[in-house]
């Protein structure tokens, strides 16, 4: 495996990416206004590795491996997503029965979060596009290029099939970045008064 590569992630790098995810979205403002802590990491966890599951099950899924996890890719092809509503069922549904179990799932986040995912692929273009549903880097690594290297892979994919990209984020610190990557806001989303979410589009180049 080489160097810094974008490698596709298998089953065996579930537990690492759930643990990676979680420690970098620990400071997003939307799982914050989400999630009360003792319970945040908890349910951040959850979320990630329910996000994971799927994109495996798909084959979307990516990381820079070095030879350990350095960054996470959640990187779907046009018509992939989103998934079917059984495999969505089946991941989905399996985070919120697990915390539901452990009495750590409330319905009010549960709501919201429902709400949140409609909200945010309306927002998504109606032409075929790339979606990057998580971008993440080791926390203790960020800083060194991980996250631009693999925003410029999945750009590069993009722009030789001639199509557009789609993110969200809620870090304002986030935009910049993508924005020097040709992303460009197109909706701001306040849900249930949530901090601001930004859907963004990145045409193809």
């Amino acid at each position: 495996m080489l160097r810094g590569q974008l490698d596709p992630l298998q089953k065996t790098h579930l537990d690492a990416a759930q643990d990676l995810l979680t420690r970098a979205f620990d400071d997003d403002p939307y799982f914050h206004f989400l999630y009360a802590p003792p319970r945040r990491a908890a349910m951040i966890g959850g979320v990630m590795r329910s996000s994971v599951e799927l994109a495996l099950s798909a084959g979307q899924a990516r990381g820079v491996l070095d030879p350990d996890l350095q960054g996470v890719c959640l990187w779907w092809r046009p018509g992939t997503h989103p998934p079917s509503d059984m495999a969505t069922v089946r991941f989905r549904g399996a985070a919120i029965a697990r915390a539901a179990l452990a009495g750590k799932v409330r319905l009010g986040e549960l709501m919201r979060t429902l709400r949140t995912g409609a909200i945010i692929e309306e927002a998504l273009p109606q032409e075929p596009h790339f979606y990057l549903m998580v971008l993440a880097v080791e926390p203790a690594r960020q800083g060194r290029g991980i996250g631009s290297r693999m925003l410029r892979a999945c750009c590069a994919e993009a722009d030789a099939e001639g199509v557009a990209a789609a993110l969200e984020t809620s870090k304002p610190s986030n935009l910049p970045f993508y924005r020097r990557h040709g992303f460009e806001e197109t909706h701001t989303h306040h849900i249930d008064g949530s901090p601001p979410m930004w859907s963004m589009v990145r045409a193809p180049r």
